[in-house]
């Protein structure tokens, strides 16, 4: 599947599991793929045969770095247009364009990892807690996690 494709078929997951912005980052970027910048050119030549999320899932590897740069603060011209914020097509192009022309060494890197969906981490405290309830009660305890991979 070529890049256009796969990043277009993984917005299509995004917005049905609900992560609206996702989808609409994904789909601008499919536009530009045949951009010069290093990160889309490395995208577009992308050397695996399945670029979707059931493969190399190579749009989520993108999205995730560029969660990262937001997260991280590292690019206030990429967090002024991410959520909670809105930014029309135009101005979110425009950004993350930008984002991806100055962030270009992390974003590399980024491509070369798999996206991480389940951290193993966030489940340290419930585990702490659940046993800690359990001695104290000693009552069964069941925790269920309701997410979305990708999801913002």
């Amino acid at each position: 599947m070529k890049a256009r494709e796969a990043f277009l078929w993984q917005a299509r997951s995004c917005d049905a599991l609900g992560s609206p912005f996702t989808a609409q980052l994904l789909r601008l970027i499919a536009d530009e793929l045949d951009s010069d910048l290093a990160v889309l050119r490395r995208i577009a030549t992308w050397p695996g045969t399945d670029m979707t999320g059931v493969g190399d899932a190579v749009a989520l590897r993108l999205a995730g770095g560029l969660h990262a740069l937001h997260l991280g603060g590292t690019d206030p011209g990429l967090s002024a247009v991410y959520p909670p914020y809105e930014a029309s097509n135009a101005v979110l192009r425009a950004a993350v364009l930008d984002a991806i022309g100055r962030n270009e060494a992390a974003l590399l890197a980024a491509l070369d990892r798999p996206p991480q969906t389940n951290e193993v981490r966030r489940a340290a405290v419930p585990i702490a807690a659940g046993a800690l309830l359990t001695q104290r009660f000693g009552l069964p305890l069941r925790l269920s996690e309701l997410g979305a991979s990708a999801g913002l």
